[in-house]
């Protein structure tokens, strides 16, 4: 039995190291194959064998290391209700956010103005019960319950600071055992450190919603009721309950429901979403429809042929969430430091106290070497790491997402900026994938009126993919009645042979047709025959489109080497070459001829990428170092690449180059800033210059640092959003 591939919401995630933890847990639970979390999404996205486990299995998992899995029935209901549990969380972190930020305003004016001794020390303890068991009670909870599972995250670090700096205070307040003094120091800290902290989640949770939003936008493009046809009556049903072959009514106005086949009705449809073109399409009984498109004038009844994750829209946005969890190598790296990174803290602080005790002024060494200690559980920050790649690559996706660019394996896009060859397979690629007559020549005193329409009633006979081009040229009047043929031949790979009032005809090549064929021909040659004379000559080609030129141009101006690999004959692979600016091609070539040319420029030290779209090129495209595919083309070719381009524009290509390039450089520069942060503010708030320069960081000032790292990193990744939109 396959695999399921399911994408669950997970509740209660505050940081990178819940998220690694989630993800251990379930890699390694029984029938389990892979297993990632997306910490900007909250979301898990979990590979299993149905035979060994179930969701609800999962969910215990999940809820032993202290998190909730929401399961539903339906993709829909899935999405509301994770919906419903953000809202919950935001609301709810909003309320605290609040009542925290209301203490601290109490607990400055406390400490501003001249208030009986009295008043001011039962006053700040009041102020910092209320924060410690009311508004910063999730971040006890949550820490609590990982605790009892081995799990250590930023609630561990918040709730273990603010704890001691409460206990601290209150025994201060009453006497503190000459240890504890100065009570304000500590309830100063057990009220601000939660305040700056919930601050600091509360616009990283804002940021992060936005660095997702292009996936939002295709997630909530799919309509959640349809018109099912039964018996002649349009009955409103979810649209997860269709099926393929069900008969569905869309009307004017409304985005269609699945994939279909239109079967009663004309209109147009908006597919700005599918195809990235502005302008209506045509649609009449026989033509195919998308899921997610906008039908913008009449109704219409359609047949599904395609439903859910199987439709063109489902694919897409399964693959941009299979990009998001999949994690590259640099990727991998901050989840194993986030995930060691809260006991190593931990310790630090433990490491402080000591040294203070040890090496401190012994009057005033444990409450210095106290507040050191809670400054170092505050000021260090495991999410600034743990965001740095996720926020970024979350961007990435989407704005390659918007473009059409769908990426099927996030590591391919660390290898794109690195490129320095791209080999181009010619058709459907640089060219149209459309042959059309570019040539027409008739023998002398042979009238093309009168031979045209049996030349063309004979290529209707044929499944030659040249044919149709032929038919297209002609261009006959609709309403003309074409010739009857007595009797029609196909000979594969040859041509065509009919016969009409007794006089045989030939369409084909030289050698069928006994003609003299052109070495150098810029195309393929079709001639027609009549009686062994030949006729005509037709020269058909597959034009070089101005995207590829453009394309070719701007990958060699970044300095890359563009290269022609084509199956076709030497004269098309030169025209198409010169046509798209190509120096280098290589013609005549069989599929391993191509693995080989591919392989051989690896094995010298290139960084290879190959497009291609047919069967032929699917082993060279799975020797590159990155592939890639157009939609349209073979299943065998988008299967293999690493990025699928889901329109036939070849300018894709240099924009995918220039969106990875610039957000490698956010995710080294989100990666540099948060280890750089740590490395500084670790021995500060530890007291490292204290006993030179004075500085001495207090246990706000240090929560404050680490809610503000947090949201320097998705404030990076955001900014890359502007500019990669702004450059669009």
């Amino acid at each position: 039995m396959q695999p399921n591939e399911r994408y669950f919401p997970v509740v209660g995630m505050r940081c990178a190291a819940c998220a690694e933890k989630v993800e251990q847990a379930v890699a390694h639970a029984v029938g389990v194959e892979s297993a990632a979390v997306l910490y900007t999404e909250r979301i898990l996205h979990v590979r299993y064998r149905p035979t060994e486990t179930s969701p609800e299995a999962l969910a215990k998992v999940v809820e032993g290391v202290g998190f909730e899995l929401i399961l539903a029935d339906t993709e829909y209901e899935l999405a509301e209700q994770h919906r419903k549990a953000l809202l919950e969380d935001a609301k709810r972190m909003r309320r605290n956010l609040i009542g925290a930020w209301v203490a601290t305003l109490l607990m400055m004016l406390l400490m501003l103005l001249p208030f009986p001794h009295l008043v001011h020390q039962l006053g700040m303890a009041l102020a910092a019960a209320s924060v410690y068991f009311f508004f910063a009670a999730d971040y006890h909870r949550a820490a609590l319950r990982q605790i009892v599972h081995g799990v250590f995250s930023m609630d561990t670090l918040v709730s273990l600071s603010t704890t001691v700096s409460f206990v601290s205070g209150v025994l201060a307040l009453f006497g503190g055992w000459g240890i504890f003094t100065d009570a304000h120091i500590y309830f100063d800290a057990t009220v601000m450190i939660p305040a700056f902290v919930l601050l600091g989640k509360w616009l990283e949770q804002r940021a992060t919603q936005r660095t997702g939003d292009a996936v939002a936008a295709l997630v909530e493009s799919r309509p959640r009721w349809a018109l099912q046809m039964r018996d002649g009556v349009a009955t409103e049903v979810p649209v997860e309950t269709l099926k393929v072959g069900d008969r569905i009514r869309v009307r004017a106005g409304e985005a269609i429901p699945v994939d279909g086949v239109l079967l009663k009705g004309t209109t147009s449809v908006d597919e700005q979403l599918i195809s990235g073109e502005p302008l209506p399409v045509e649609k009449v009984v026989g033509s195919s429809v998308f899921a997610g498109t906008l039908n913008c004038e009449g109704a219409f009844t359609m047949e599904a042929t395609s439903v859910g994750r199987d439709t063109i829209l489902g694919t897409i946005i399964e693959t941009v969430r299979h990009t998001q969890t999949d994690k590259p190598p640099i990727r991998r790296i901050a989840d194993r430091i986030a995930a060691i990174f809260v006991p190593v803290v931990m310790g630090l602080s433990l490491l402080t106290l000591l040294l203070w005790l040890l090496l401190g002024d012994p009057l005033d060494a444990w409450r210095w070497g106290m507040r050191c200690a809670i400054s170092v559980l505050v000021i260090a920050c495991p999410c600034a790491l743990g965001l740095a790649t996720p926020t970024a690559l979350t961007v990435m996706v989407g704005e390659t997402a918007r473009r059409h660019i769908l990426i099927r394996k996030a590591a391919s896009m660390e290898v794109l900026p690195r490129v320095t060859h791209v080999f181009l397979d010619k058709t459907g690629t640089i060219t149209s994938g459309h042959p059309e007559v570019v040539e027409e020549t008739w023998a002398d005193g042979v009238s093309p009126e009168g031979l045209m329409p049996l030349f063309v009633a004979m290529e209707q006979q044929s499944t030659h993919p040249l044919a149709a081009a032929i038919v297209v040229h002609a261009a006959l009047p609709e309403d003309l009645v074409l010739p009857s043929l007595d009797s029609v031949e196909t000979f594969v790979g040859k041509g065509v042979e009919a016969y009409s009032e007794g006089v045989c005809y030939r369409i084909g090549n030289a050698g069928f047709v006994g003609a003299t064929p052109h070495p150098e021909a810029e195309g393929s040659e079709v001639f027609f025959s009549r009686e062994g004379q030949v006729v005509a000559r037709l020269l058909v080609a597959d034009r070089v489109t101005e995207e590829s030129r453009e394309a070719v141009a701007d990958l060699r101006k970044r300095g890359i080497e563009v290269v022609l690999l084509t199956g076709d004959n030497h004269g098309a692979a030169q025209t198409a070459a010169q046509a798209a600016g190509i120096e280098e091609w290589h013609a005549a070539l069989l599929p391993h001829e191509k693995l080989e040319i591919v392989a051989k420029a690896r094995a010298k030290g290139a960084v290879v990428a190959m497009v291609g779209d047919g069967i032929n090129d699917s082993e060279a495209l799975g020797e590159a170092d990155v592939s890639l595919a157009f939609a349209s083309g073979s299943d065998i070719a988008v299967s293999v690449a690493d990025i699928t381009l889901a329109q036939n524009d070849l300018r894709l290509l240099p924009q995918a180059i220039e969106i990875a390039k610039r957000s490698l450089r956010t995710i080294h520069a989100n990666f540099f800033w948060a280890l750089l942060y740590n490395f500084i503010a670790i021995p500060l708030a530890a007291g490292a210059l204290y006993s030179a320069w004075g500085i001495l960081l207090s246990p706000t000032i240090s929560g404050a640092a680490m809610a503000f790292s947090s949201l320097s990193v998705v404030t990076n990744s955001l900014l890359l959003k502007r500019r990669l939109r702004r450059e669009k």
